[in-house]
């Protein structure tokens, strides 16, 4: 088989995992506005996007785990991984739960844009002229949209808890 062919593959792993999330931050963000010192529904959404890019790196290291079974020796492992630094750079993402790093929720966003770069340039590659087949472009963008949902999705998994816990726990203990 075709190493190309596995190649592009691990290339839509990552982007199913980390490309969605620059543009969930951005309305998150946008939506919550300037409202510092405040506790509303918006800053709470704006606190938990760190955890669900965390979460999603953790996923992505599930992916691997599962993609490597049964057997998890580093030769195995190099011999797998065909974008080594790429990987790496998604397994990063778990350094997210770290709270240091959850305070800088920009870090998050800035990690983010690389795997969005490689969206951005096939979409630039196309619109240049240059050969590019429109189903790699078809394909990314469904690629994205499925990141932004999973996304979306994670933030909902994390923000569900805490409101529900928040309006209970605080409605019952006045």
């Amino acid at each position: 088989m075709d190493n190309s062919f596995l190649v592009y593959l691990q290339k839509i792993e990552l982007l199913v995992f980390f490309s969605g999330y620059p543009l969930l931050y951005l309305l998150v963000v946008a939506i919550a506005g300037n409202q510092k010192g405040k506790d509303t529904v918006q800053n709470k959404l704006v606190s938990l996007l760190p955890y669900t890019y965390a979460f999603a790196g953790t996923l992505y290291l599930g992916l691997l785990c599962k993609n490597l079974y049964p057997d998890y020796s580093i030769t195995h492992l190099s011999e797998r991984t065909l974008h080594p630094y790429l990987t790496i750079l998604g397994l990063s993402a778990m350094l997210f739960w770290i709270p240091a790093l959850q305070r800088k929720r920009i870090f998050c966003f800035l990690h983010s844009l690389i795997f969005f770069f490689f969206l951005a340039k096939d979409f630039f590659i196309q619109r240049a002229g240059e050969m590019v087949d429109k189903t790699v472009l078809q394909n990314n963008m469904k690629i994205y949209t499925i990141s932004f949902f999973m996304h979306l999705f994670l933030l909902l998994l994390f923000f569900v808890p805490v409101f529900l816990h928040k309006r209970f726990f605080y409605r019952h203990s006045s």
